[in-house]
C-alpha cells in the first residue's frame, strides 16, 4: 500500500516541528521569538477550533434536517426547577455574638463563635430568645 502524501500545514512552516523537537531548541529561543511562536500557535489553534465548530454545526444541522427535527429539539423549553434551595427563606438566626454576628446554627461554625467557645464560653449564652 503506497504511503499517503502528507498535507502541508499553512500555519506552521515545513520543518519547524522537527526543529522544535530538537533538544534545547525551545530553551535557546529568545523571548520575542517564543512570544511570536506562542502567538502563531494560539492563532492556529483558534482557527482549527473554529473550523471544527463550523463542521460540527453543519453536520448537526444536516442530521436534524434528515430527522425532520427543529434545532432546538434537544434544548428544554423551560428551565427545570431546582429542588427548592433558591426559593427558600434564609434560616432564622439562632445565635447572636457579642459583636452582633449572627448564625443560624447550620453549616460551619463562624470563627467568632469558635473562638468564644475555645475561651470557655457556652453556645447557650448566645442563643437568640424568641419573645
Amino acid at each position: 500500500m503506497p504511503a499517503s502524501p502528507r498535507k502541508k500545514k499553512a500555519a506552521v512552516p515545513d520543518g519547524i516541528i522537527g526543529e522544535l523537537a530538537q533538544p534545547g531548541a525551545i530553551e535557546s529561543m529568545s523571548m520575542p521569538d517564543l512570544n511570536a511562536l506562542i502567538a502563531r500557535a494560539t492563532a492556529a489553534k483558534a482557527g482549527k477550533l473554529e473550523a471544527a465548530r463550523k463542521t460540527l454545526l453543519e453536520e448537526t444541522r444536516a442530521r436534524f434536517q434528515e430527522l425532520d427535527l427543529p434545532l432546538n429539539a434537544l434544548v428544554p423549553r423551560e428551565p427545570a426547577l431546582s429542588a427548592g434551595k433558591g426559593n427558600r427563606k434564609p434560616a432564622p438566626v439562632k445565635y447572636r455574638g457579642p459583636d452582633g454576628t449572627s448564625w443560624s446554627g447550620r453549616g460551619r461554625t463562624p470563627r467568632v463563635f469558635a473562638d468564644l467557645v475555645s475561651q470557655g464560653r457556652k453556645m447557650d449564652e448566645f442563643l437568640v430568645r424568641k419573645r
